[in-house]
């Protein structure tokens, strides 16, 4: 089934590149007091957003239950909770900022980019409880995490400990590590231990070939080649996308991403060749809206929006 078709019909199969830049510092009261006879039904609020009493005292419970063979208290796992959802919502609140949204029902996957440098820059020092949180919200969808070590052994203890985090987990694996040294060997290593990986920054054919021969042909993997970065560079990406499709059908269970996508132009460019996934931001996704909308009226819609900058701007000659 196309990736058109998915949009229009059922929801598109697409992994979502989420972007942070920053967060906001805030501060809210720890822990769950008591409201006396009062019934509560919000525990307190992010940035207008509610943080809901009976969907946090489920996700204590699984806590309780998660932590209960470490001695771990109720008490200290209620501000341990708390954190993690005022963590959560000002991610949230920092993505649709900047015109990001994570909970839609079009996408089918979430893929976390440069993790390292955005949990940095919002103030989340533990990735792996952060990462953890956003799987209890993302059960049903693929997510990709990274590995962030520049040594193939460190980064394959990483991606181990990494892929025990989550059925739906798969982990980003570079196609080299910073010194030029290809992972295919690290790529064979994972795969054939059952890990679901993400091979990513890859941008010629011989690095496609060589990741789909590494790759294990009964572990879904996704081999993520980024098209958007290719183009520019001045090279037009179809063709090579094209054949990264065609070598990539050698192993049934492997899929093709099309990442860093430029425009809406290129999803419909991604089907035509079959690509099976596309990263898209949500500047993308709110253009969907325009396909097919007549052009005389676009033409016109144009006309209006400079003559109301123009007024807006107050220029006179």
């Amino acid at each position: 089934m196309s990736i058109i078709q998915n949009i229009r019909d059922k929801g598109a199969w697409i992994i979502f590149t989420i972007i942070v830049i920053a967060l906001i510092a805030f501060v809210l009261q720890d822990g769950i007091g008591k409201q006396g006879n009062t019934t509560v039904t919000d525990l307190g609020t992010v940035n207008g957003v509610s943080i809901n009493k009976i969907n946090f005292e489920e996700k204590l419970e699984i806590q309780v239950q998660n932590y209960a063979s470490q001695g771990i208290k109720r008490e200290q796992l209620i501000g341990f909770l708390w954190n993690q959802e005022v963590d959560r919502l000002l991610y949230i609140n920092e993505q649709e900022k900047l015109g990001i949204t994570v909970a839609t029902p079009i996408l089918n996957g979430l893929d976390i980019e440069q993790v390292s440098e955005l949990m940095k820059k919002a103030g989340i020092k533990d990735y792996e409880a952060f990462a953890k949180d956003i799987l209890l919200e993302v059960k049903d969808k693929s997510i990709s995490f990274e590995v962030f070590s520049d040594d193939l052994d460190e980064m394959e203890k990483q991606a181990l400990k990494i892929a025990t985090w989550g059925e739906n987990v798969y982990v980003k694996i570079p196609i080299t590590n910073t010194k030029g040294i290809p992972t295919y060997s690290l790529i064979k290593k994972l795969s054939d231990k059952g890990v679901k990986v993400n091979v990513t920054a890859i941008m010629t054919l011989e690095q496609v070939r060589d990741v789909v021969l590494n790759l294990n042909q009964n572990v879904p993997s996704y081999v993520s080649v980024f098209a958007g970065r290719i183009a520019d560079t001045g090279v037009d990406p179809v063709p090579l996308m094209s054949a990264a499709v065609q070598i990539t059908s050698m192993n049934s269970k492997a899929e093709v991403i099309w990442a860093s996508p430029r425009e809406l132009l290129n999803v419909f460019q991604a089907d035509e060749i079959g690509c099976q996934i596309i990263t898209v931001t949500n500047d993308i996704l709110k253009k969907l809206e325009l396909v097919d909308y007549d052009l005389s009226s676009y033409s016109l819609d144009t006309v209006k929006m400079f003559y109301n900058d123009a007024v807006s701007a107050g220029f006179k000659i």
